[in-house]
């Protein structure tokens, strides 16, 4: 846990230094550091650095189909993980019976509670 915080923080102050990078690149012009793309970028660079500009600019977006896709199926087996697990209590725990009037006692057994575990035993 302790490692994933020290990679969260060196995460932010990269972004900061990408943010005050982009904030000076964009100084003169109209549009805010938020506002700017890469392709806005390119042409500050000379043509060699906008070349792996661009390899990483399709590498990211190669890695973040592969993230939605695996996101995806992710999602697909906590679905199927989660009705497997209520389609299991369902067997194991019996259905409540219905409170109905009888002639006999007037009243039948107040419904219990549905509950894994016998508290009498």
């Amino acid at each position: 846990m302790k490692s994933e915080q020290k990679h969260i923080l060196a995460i932010k102050q990269i972004d900061e230094e990408r943010k005050a990078a982009v904030a000076t690149l964009v100084a003169g012009q109209s549009r805010t550091a938020y506002s700017v793309t890469l392709s806005d970028c390119l042409p500050f660079f000379q043509k060699e650095e906008q070349d792996e500009l661009l390899a990483v600019q399709n590498q990211l977006i190669n890695q973040i189909k592969q993230l939605k896709e695996v996101n995806e199926l992710n999602q697909q087996l906590i679905e199927q993980s989660l009705q497997f697990v209520n389609l299991s209590i369902d067997m194991i725990l019996p259905e409540p019976q219905e409170i109905t009037y009888n002639k006999r006692t007037q009243y039948d057994e107040p419904a219990t509670s549905r509950s894994i575990f016998n508290s009498k035993a």
